[in-house]
């Protein structure tokens, strides 16, 4: 048995780079059929594909072998797919502003980078094992214990001895990782011994994640998995195993072994697994520290050595302790949306830059748009800065195939001009700004110009070097195919498709947006040009554009998707671009094609209810001062709600249907969106309070504070509560806007309202909202009303 552990099975030629590569040769060696591929995205193929895997394994291995979702009682063996469709059972594990991170399922099975396995912890109990994954109710939860610091711990006591695991992400030099911070403490007076495992598994909360290779290198401590670094140990094991995830006689092995130390193993089956064995003795009232470390993204020795270091979870908690408190803050009636919104705020700083610069989270460029939007209305500014710092680069290394594609999120990382931060932002974003003039110019000329003169010299910011076309391309090869007849996409009765019309209307404001910039940043030229080209453009395609808008019959929507598209526009750029009649027809059109089934479901996965549409529709109307559709919005996703804070995007009601598992950024994005959508709006000059909160908030006994908001007046703190005898909307501000808009409680009348530090203009009542328009006198705002 030990030898034949050791035997080397040769491998076929495997693309570790390629996932869909790996599971492909998983699939031969179990001689499992792959399923045909439909017309779906990559990511949804690829999760079919394991499906078809994961129902091999959990039919070929014991319980204890399995992730904890494969142990549910509910877990189906009808059909030919196994998917995860637990309930956000698993965390993202990150830092503000950083660009990896780790996923760990609820019983603690943490997933770093790529390719490299998960990485679990066992305890050894009166000669049996332990496996967190096989507790029930809470001895198996990871938890997240404050969502402001965003450390997850697990603890468990053997006899006198407590066992706890500390998991949080920490950087050095750049390079970034996952630590499990392992604290054993002996609470008797008397010499005590634990023994615990760490296990190094082809696993993970997706299910089959291949490993067809390990190392282990003694030297460095480091155990390489499909020839990257997997993980790195500041304790050298007094056991170390590698074999197979299936092999049945695993635990003898790791249990009644004395000095075995593997230092390789291979098979073609893809399902390496390391575990390495600590034997632990602790003097009386003493305590001892290991760090296992799992670098995130693909590592390798030139990155050197990550050396754990034993304050590396409070540099952590630091530096999660300043994000939060350089961001707004929320404190609302409802105590669990404290949690959702803070655990929003770290899921958008966590995964932003991955989900903006890359595409495995399968955002459209609308919604990536709203995510850098979302990070302005908390006040990310420095995740925004870093993310602006990359669109640039990557539009200097090379031309764009398709610029519709960018715009929004062009649009968005400009917009942090529009806040009232510091003046020197604008140098922050001088090369986006260029990259972005550059952009634009060559679409707009492509789109008004017979003949486009390829040949013209910039005149933006003379001693920089913006990008250029290589040799042979051509603007149109460089930009978006757009001509006259191209824009007015037309079917037989002559309506304009959709996607045109929000294809125009991300073009206008990103121009305009840049045109902003360039003028503030003193380039006259360039705005000029720019400016020149805008107005060419609309007057070829902008009345047609706006005719088809203003006749909402005559804008073709293809399905669900460019619905969605038109009012995430609709929502973002205001009512000065889309009139407001228009996004309410669309948000009905939309209302009346989600009434049908209530939760949104998916339209290429039967069975995959999509949580996150609920608070994207909800910020639309939100927009439209309709508390109701929020207060709904937030009833519904009060029942999905994980027990970190995490909104799932997605959740399905059978094992058969693939969803996206590591993903919470939607439901993040819209909840942030919405609730600041709720509470506070900008229109023109003026300043929007409270426009669409549920009606039972204004006479709640929990005080609602939302405080640092950002705005174009500065930083804008909004308190609702009680007060002696009384209700009271208090607002601060920075600087004063032209008008303030509070909109009060519908049952009160409008005259029992009193306002101190303001003027009331107007007392308004309509079927909607009833508000007081009020000139702001001082920089604290107070509306009072009897209980």
């Amino acid at each position: 048995m030990e030898w034949s552990s050791r035997v080397f099975v040769e491998l076929t030629d495997v693309n570790t780079d390629d996932p869909l590569d790996m599971l492909r040769n998983v699939a031969r060696y179990a001689r499992v059929s792959l399923p045909e591929r439909h017309d779906e995205s990559e990511h949804i193929f690829l999760e079919r594909v394991r499906g078809r895997l994961n129902k091999w394994f959990l039919d070929n291995t014991e319980p204890w072998m399995r992730p904890q979702w494969m142990l549910r009682g509910n877990i189906s063996r009808a059909g030919d797919l196994l998917c995860n469709s637990t309930r956000c059972g698993w965390s993202i594990i990150g830092r503000a502003g950083g660009r990896a991170y780790g996923i760990a399922d609820h019983a603690g099975l943490l997933t770093a980078g790529p390719c490299c396995g998960s990485l679990d912890f066992w305890l050894l109990k009166d000669n049996n094992i332990v496996f967190p994954a096989l507790l029930s109710g809470d001895e198996t939860q990871l938890t997240l214990e404050s969502a402001d610091d965003q450390v997850y711990v697990w603890s468990k006591s053997i006899g006198s001895v407590e066992f706890t695991r500390f998991v949080y992400h920490h950087s050095v030099d750049g390079r970034e990782a996952l630590v499990n911070e392992i604290f054993v403490n002996n609470k008797s007076l008397e010499d005590a011994s634990i023994v615990f495992f760490a296990a190094l598994r082809p696993i993970s909360v997706f299910g089959i994640e291949p490993v067809f290779e390990m190392r282990y290198d003694d030297a460095r401590r480091q155990l390489y998995a499909n020839g990257h670094i997997a993980l790195e140990c500041d304790h050298e094991p007094d056991l170390l195993v590698m074999t197979t995830a299936n092999n049945p006689h695993t635990l003898s092995m790791v249990t009644d072994s004395e000095n075995r130390h593997d230092h390789e193993f291979k098979t073609a089956s893809g399902l390496c697994t390391a575990i390495l064995r600590y034997s632990v003795k602790l003097r009386p009232a003493r305590s001892k520290t290991f760090f296992f470390v799992q670098p995130l993204g693909v590592a390798n020795t030139d990155n050197g050595v990550y050396q754990a270091s034993p304050d590396a979870r409070f540099v952590s908690v630091e530096r999660w302790f300043e994000f939060m408190d350089e961001t707004a803050n929320c404190r609302f009636p409802d105590p669990f949306l404290d949690r959702a919104e803070t655990m929003a705020k770290a899921v958008v700083a966590a995964q932003a830059q991955d989900a903006i610069l890359g595409d495995k989270l399968c955002l459209t460029p609308t919604e990536k748009g709203r995510l850098v939007r979302a990070l302005l209305e908390i006040g990310g500014w420095n995740i925004v800065l870093r993310i602006a710092e990359n669109v640039s680069k990557a539009l200097r290394d090379g031309p764009m195939n398709n610029t519709s594609s960018i715009l929004p999120v062009l649009w968005g990382l400009l917009e942090m001009q529009t806040f009232d931060i510091k003046n020197d932002v604008m140098q922050h974003l001088r090369p986006v700004i260029e990259e972005a003039w550059y952009l634009l110019r060559n679409r707009l000329m492509a789109e008004t110009a017979t003949n486009p003169q390829l040949d013209m010299e910039p005149v933006l910011v003379p001693d920089t070097n913006p990008s250029t076309l290589s040799d042979g391309d051509s603007v149109e090869s460089a930009t978006s195919p757009s001509s006259e007849e191209d824009f007015g996409r037309r079917d037989e009765h002559g309506n304009v498709d959709i996607t045109s019309v929000v294809d125009f209307l991300w073009l206008l404001a990103t121009t305009k947006t840049t045109i902003q910039a360039l003028e503030r940043l003193g380039e006259k030229n360039g705005a000029l040009e720019l400016r020149d080209l805008l107005d060419r453009y609309e007057q070829r395609v902008g009345v047609e554009t706006r005719e088809a808008m203003s006749r909402l019959g005559g804008l073709r929507c293809d399905g669900l998707g460019n619905l969605v598209c038109m009012i995430d526009t609709g929502t973002l750029l205001g009512p000065d671009l889309v009139p407001p009649h228009v996004l309410s027809e669309c948000v009905q059109m939309a209302r009346r094609i989600l009434a049908k089934s209530g939760i949104p479901k998916s339209p290429d996965r039967p069975g995959v209810n999509l949580i996150h549409m609920v608070l994207w529709l909800a910020h639309a109307q939100a927009m439209m001062n309709d508390g109701d559709s929020v207060e709904y919005a937030l009833d519904t996703i009060r029942r999905y709600v994980c027990t970190n804070g995490m909104i799932p995007d997605e959740i399905a009601d059978t094992n058969q249907a693939p969803i996206q598992a590591t993903s919470a950024i939607k439901s993040a994005t819209n909840l942030i969106l919405m609730l600041r959508a709720a509470l506070i709006r900008e229109e023109h000059n003026n300043l929007v309070i409270t426009p669409a909160v549920p009606d039972e908030w204004f006479v709640a006994k929990r005080d609602l504070l939302f405080s640092r908001a950002p705005t174009r007046f500065g930083p804008v703190s909004v308190e609702m509560g009680l007060s002696a005898n009384q209700h009271q909307i208090e607002v601060k501000m920075t600087r004063l806007p032209a008008e303030l808009e509070i909109h009060v409680p519908p049952f009160r009348g409008l005259k029992t309202f009193k306002v101190y530090g303001g003027s009331v203009v107007e007392r308004v009542k309509d079927g909607v909202s009833s508000r007081l328009r009020i000139v702001p006198l001082s920089d604290n705002v107070v509306v009072t009303y009897h209980r």
